[in-house]
């Protein structure tokens, strides 16, 4: 044999080894990788590959020993090189196939993972709109799992987990999923049901199987869990029916142990308030909540006599989420008084520095608005004496406001606002007119300012009935020896109208809208200067 016949030989087989590296390189499947190192042998050996290679199970190829035709060594080689690069790229798919697998499936029961889960759930809903069915989802989430963990230890209570998942297993179709999708948290999916009493009676099977007692580590633990159910309708998208399955678990948590719940729409109400309720536990220790001040101003000359303190919370998830919103859950979940401190000390500590660094700032007031459960809280005293003495603030300026609901109570209510006035504290009534209060009613109580409510502010100078009433407000008012303050002014015929009434002061966005504190100056807010528009000194 000629040297340029075996050169040529070897760089041929050096091509075909470089090609399927290539190949494999790129992501070839594994079968094309042993059909084209087949095709190579048969093309540059001249030789039928069954002679030599061997295709296995595993998607690899070995060299046949003993082969019908010889190899010489150079063969040999370059059989053998090809060989190599097909069992390099199995044993790179076989760990990037095993890489994903862990990456969906739970370590500690083998089931799917929430990704996973979620994933089943989408290529089920695509299913059932070709074929007019619904899928239902089942989040289960185990009672007093904690106590587990906390009477025997963390390993009985991965022990639990790893023992329920075949009891779930046992109560589905093969069809169905069961998936581990949270740390003592199970999701279902069941492909094909008719309507919800279908997937209830899903969760009714897996409660009663899960009932009965498991032996852990020698003793006999009983299981409940809260289970909530949601149905597929035309709308839903994978991620969508899986939140309301959760929420209508946390539902089922409200409700007590071992409950079953459907997703309507009062659980999405109900469980989008106790969210809110979590995460406005949450909020102070996050620095979520800030305050905005907007300027009241004196309606003679427009200079600014007081801001009043407005909160905000800005959530990490939802972005801004109104006070009409949280306030009333804060309230019925008692975080108002540490919210309403904390509020108390932030504003007073901000106009206290106002007043001692702003030129025009020294007599500057600010409002706080104090709930009903604040004002009979027994640390609100202490906490308005403390902030106070300890923020320097001018006397006179730290106003309080209350709302008419809070003097039904009228033997508390006076005493509890005696006291604050004997703090150092001057006392507004705020949204006046939307309760029951009369103004003759209100001698009875140690007041300093009536805030009249926005709605009848609105219709001043459109609304006759309006323009009456607060007319008779400032009057009364007057005679009573207390100020008035219009909320919610924004047009110039309001202001017109207001100073015509006689009413002392105004707050709303014709003069300024609530700024933070770093915003107010540069919006032009300078204490001591007009608020009021150009025009007003022809109003």
């Amino acid at each position: 044999m000629s040297d340029d016949f075996t050169l040529s030989q070897r760089l041929a087989e050096q091509r075909a080894v470089a090609h399927l590296a290539r190949l494999a390189l790129d992501g070839a499947a594994q079968r094309d990788l042993t059909g084209e190192a087949q095709r190579l042998v048969e093309d540059v050996l001249a030789l039928d590959a069954a002679d030599v290679l061997i295709p296995t199970d595993d998607g690899r190829v070995q060299v046949r020993t003993g082969a019908p035709v010889p190899l010489d060594d150079d063969a040999l080689d370059f059989v053998t090189a090809l060989a190599d690069v097909v069992a390099v790229a199995a044993d790179r798919a076989a760990a990037a196939n095993s890489a994903r697998l862990r990456s969906l499936t739970d370590p500690l029961t083998g089931l799917p993972n929430r990704v996973l889960f979620t994933d089943r759930v989408g290529h089920a809903l695509a299913r059932s709109r070709r074929e007019a069915a619904r899928v239902g989802v089942l989040v289960l989430d185990i009672d007093q799992f904690k106590m587990v963990n906390d009477s025997l230890d963390h390993e009985a209570g991965d022990e639990l987990l790893q023992a329920l998942a075949p009891l779930l297993l046992e109560c589905v179709r093969e069809s169905d999923t069961v998936a581990r999708i949270g740390g003592d948290s199970f999701g279902v999916v069941c492909e094909g049901v008719d309507d919800e009493q279908g997937a209830l009676a899903v969760a009714e099977r897996i409660a009663a199987a899960i009932g009965e007692p498991l032996r852990i580590r020698g003793r006999e633990l009983f299981i409940t869990a809260s289970t909530g159910v949601a149905v597929s309708d035309d709308s839903a998208t994978a991620e969508a029916l899986v939140n309301r399955a959760d929420s209508a678990m946390y539902r089922a948590k409200e409700a007590g142990r071992g409950r079953i719940v459907l997703y309507d729409e009062l659980t999405r109400i109900s469980v989008d308030r106790l969210k809110i309720e979590n995460d406005l536990r949450r909020a102070l220790e996050r620095d979520e909540l800030s305050l905005v001040y907007q300027p009241i101003v004196d309606l003679r000359d427009g200079r600014t006599r007081g801001v009043e303190a407005l909160l905000r919370w800005t959530h990490p998830e939802r972005g801004p989420i109104g006070p009409d919103v949280f306030i009333p859950v804060a309230e019925e979940a008692g975080l108002i008084v540490d919210i309403g401190r904390w509020v108390l000390e932030r504003a007073v500590a901000q106009v206290a520095e106002w007043q001692r660094t702003q030129p025009g700032a020294r007599g500057l007031g600010v409002s706080v608005n104090v709930s009903g459960r604040q004002l009979f809280h027994e640390s609100l005293i202490a906490d308005v004496e403390r902030v106070i003495a300890e923020s320097g603030i001018a006397p006179g300026t730290l106003e309080l406001e209350i709302t008419e609901s809070v003097l039904v109570d009228e033997a508390n209510a006076v005493t509890a606002l005696d006291a604050l006035r004997a703090c150092g504290a001057t006392l507004a009534l705020d949204d006046f007119g939307t309760g029951y209060s009369s103004l003759s009613y209100l001698k009875r109580f140690p007041l300093d300012t009536l805030k009249v409510d926005r709605s009848f502010v609105a219709g001043l100078g459109a609304e006759q009935e309006d323009s009456a009433l607060v007319a008779t407000i400032v009057s009364m008012a007057r005679t009573l020896g207390l100020a008035v303050v219009a909320e919610g002014v924004e047009t110039e015929q309001q202001l017109r109208r207001l100073r015509e009434l006689g009413c002392d002061r105004a707050q709303g966005y014709l003069m300024a809208r609530p700024l933070p504190p770093q915003e107010l100056h540069a919006d032009g807010v300078i204490w001591g200067a007009s608020l009021l528009p150009a025009r007003a000194g022809l109003l």
